[in-house]
């Protein structure tokens, strides 16, 4: 196994270390990251407790049992529930391995998965039944699910009765409307209501914002995830432009816009046309969510569940059950499950039939959605199956290229993708052409030229700094000069003080070690203060430490006076200050304490 791999496994078992309700999370994970190295694994429930464990069937009986040991005076023989804190080791005893060590998440557990898989892949003979894991409450998981779904439900229904708040209509009378939009983008129909502001009424003028309701339309009406369709609605001249479309929870279609030219009136015959051009753009990036959701689960795992999603005409936002950011390879992997499927063009195929039978094709279910006894199932063959009332491509290849622009979190466990297809891409690959084009201009360079001159900014930066640390270095020389010329002699040693406000701390022992270099007759003691940090440094020549200089006993009676403390070798050594005011003060000590270490009077 690759180290990358072993790093993901940890990776991904600390983040979900993190999560409320865990353990069956670690459960799905670890079932699919065994199965998808050739090793059975199932959650078992024992039917008297109703709980369950992850169990994955090892070896084919020839060889001894990998066992869990929790201490080394107590096997439990495929049980991890006992807590260790010996570090994760594989033993031998009796003919039998054993996989000794921790269940944290964050070291043993993870060391055991890889070791078990490592020795699957080396055909190591094994056999037994192997408990992988802490046991799972099944009831308690349905329990929080139900809760989940209960809100999920709410939601929508708050969401749904503010939308109607302000205007409090009511459609109870009305019909609900037959939807032909998945095989017309354009049919007859009558209107059965029309309101404007907030009221209903039996007609709509020349330039009144209004919400018309027929019997039957082409228009989808925002669901599922799926933007509403916009276009016109047209009769004997007149034309209303839609700019959305929603759908009442008793399925009447609601069609919102502005009378452009003309008038409508309740029982009007008229042409209902969706915005064709729009619609295809939205099916492409609908049947990809279908595709998306397919290659992550192909690609993470079957764990992956949709939590979420928003198709436009514009992009693909997919949210999803997933523990970590993906990495560079996955998100090139996912990206190539949906483009190769793509390239395929294979058939979309589109049918209605009985629930059980759609669950028998092993029919995807959005998360906490109700389904009626007849359901609308969207597949591409060997790829994805999934309960789905919205609109869609017929052929893959329709969708053109897909391509993922952007991945992140918005929730403990769950990610979102944000992609592109068809002239999305073709959008994002001239976005990017332009990009390289201004960036060139401004290198003044070709655009196939763009490394190479980044390069060699970088090269001449370089050297730019380098020239920059030579000038810097020439006015250090000279600053050391000044302060030099400052010495007193004290015994035949030069003894001197500065202060060198602004100087990190750094640079202050760095110009000290230079004093010292140069000078063997100096004892040099440095200041610095930035912001509210002060800071000493003493250096010692080799003829003043042979005099009994000492730069760390030097420094610490210096900061002393400063209310700071510090000390470190004869030659060299920094301390703190407290006191920012008594920096001076602390340095007109320097002499008189440097006197007292040489033994001058």
């Amino acid at each position: 196994m690759r180290e990358q791999d072993k790093l993901t496994i940890l990776r991904d078992l600390i983040a979900l270390n993190t999560v409320a309700d865990n353990e069956t999370s670690v459960a799905i994970y670890l079932q699919d990251l065994l199965r998808k190295n050739g090793i059975d694994a199932q959650l078992v429930t024992d039917d008297n407790t109703k709980r369950a464990n992850l169990v994955a069937e090892i070896g084919d009986g020839q060889g001894p049992v990998l066992a869990f040991a929790g201490h080394a005076d107590t096997v439990h023989e495929g049980d991890l529930t006992t807590w260790s804190t010996d570090p994760f080791t594989l033993v031998e005893q009796d003919g039998r391995l054993y996989g000794r060590g921790t269940t944290d998440m964050k070291g043993g557990l993870a060391e055991y998965v890889i070791a078990m898989i490592e020795l699957h892949e080396q055909a190591v003979p094994l056999h037994g039944t192997l408990r992988l894991l802490v046991t799972v409450d099944e009831e308690k998981f349905r329990e929080l699910m139900e809760k989940q779904r209960q809100l999920a439900r709410s939601s929508r229904k708050s969401a749904d009765a503010e939308s109607w708040k302000s205007d409090e209509i009511s459609f109870e009378n009305i019909p609900s409307t037959v939807f032909c939009g998945y095989t017309e983008n354009s049919s007859n129909a009558k209107i059965l209501d029309i309101v404007v502001e907030g009221e209903h009424t039996s007609c709509a003028a020349d330039g009144l914002k209004a919400v018309i309701v027929l019997d039957k339309t082409p228009f989808y009406g925002e669901g599922g995830g799926q933007v509403g369709d916009t276009g016109v609605i047209t009769a004997d001249g007149a034309e209303f432009c839609v700019t959305d479309t929603k759908k009442t929870a008793g399925g009447v279609f609601t069609h919102f816009g502005t009378v452009k030219k003309g008038s409508f009136s309740v029982d009007d015959s008229v042409v209902a046309s969706i915005n064709t051009e729009r619609r295809n753009a939205i099916r492409r990036n609908h049947t990809a969510a279908h595709l998306l959701q397919a290659g992550l689960r192909s690609v993470l795992g079957t764990h992956v569940e949709q939590a979420g999603q928003l198709v436009n005409e514009n992009t693909v936002r997919f949210d999803f059950t997933h523990f970590s950011a993906l990495t560079a390879e996955e998100t090139k992997a996912v990206e190539k499950f949906v483009n190769d499927t793509v390239l395929s063009g294979i058939t979309v195929e589109n049918n209605e039939m009985p629930i059980a039978e759609a669950r028998k094709l092993g029919a995807m279910a959005l998360f906490g959605e109700k389904y009626g006894e007849v359901v609308r199932v969207v597949s591409v063959k060997d790829k994805s199956v999934e309960l789905c009332g919205g609109t869609h491509i017929d052929n893959t290849a329709k969708i053109g290229l897909f391509k993922i622009i952007s991945e992140s979190s918005v929730a403990a466990g769950v990610r979102r993708i944000e992609a592109v297809t068809g002239y999305g891409v073709l959008k994002l690959a001239d976005d990017y052409k332009h990009l390289a084009y201004e960036t060139a201009e401004i290198l003044k360079c070709s655009a196939g030229d763009i490394a190479k001159r980044a390069l060699q900014i970088g090269n001449e930066l370089r050297e730019t700094k380098k020239q920059l640390e030579k000038t810097e270095a020439k006015l250090a020389v000279g600053k050391i000069n000044e302060i030099i010329s400052t010495a007193r002699d004290v015994g035949g040693i030069r003894v001197l003080s500065a202060r060198l406000d602004g100087t990190p701390a750094d640079e202050l022992k760095k110009t000290a070690e230079s004093i010292k270099a140069d000078y063997p007759d100096v004892i040099a003691v440095l200041a610095g203060v930035n912001g509210d940090k002060l800071t000493f440094c003493a250096a010692c020549g080799k003829e003043a430490v042979a005099k009994g200089a000492h730069a760390g006993n030097l420094v610490r009676e210096v900061a002393k006076a400063a209310g700071g403390n510090g000390g470190g070798k004869p030659d060299v050594a920094m301390a703190g200050g407290k006191d920012i005011t008594k920096a001076d003060a602390a340095l007109q000590t320097v002499v008189t304490v440097a006197a007292a270490q040489m033994g001058v009077k």
